[in-house]
């Protein structure tokens, strides 16, 4: 299996998603935090739940900005070897 695939889109739409889904969790997690507060246990891991989703946020859009770069560029990445 190739680490890029020969569709150009491919992992630019995996990594939007990853950013997309990210922010919407990272929005709600966000939402939802000041509602059970920093003594409950839900309120922390909301908290850093939102936090997580903010670097996940980051990672899909530089991984986006950068596989859009490669594919417009049509630098495809060599297949990889198979693992024997």
């Amino acid at each position: 299996m190739a680490l890029f695939s020969e569709s150009p889109w491919k992992w630019t739409s995996r990594f939007l998603l990853l950013g997309g889904a990210s922010f919407l969790v990272g929005f709600v997690s966000a939402l939802l935090h000041p509602l059970f507060g920093d003594s409950s246990a839900l309120g922390g891991v909301l908290f850093y739940f939102a936090g997580l989703c903010s670097l996940a946020f980051w990672a899909g859009v530089v991984g986006a900005a950068v596989s859009f770069v490669r594919e417009r560029r049509g630098h495809h990445a060599p297949p990889a070897k198979p693992v024997a």
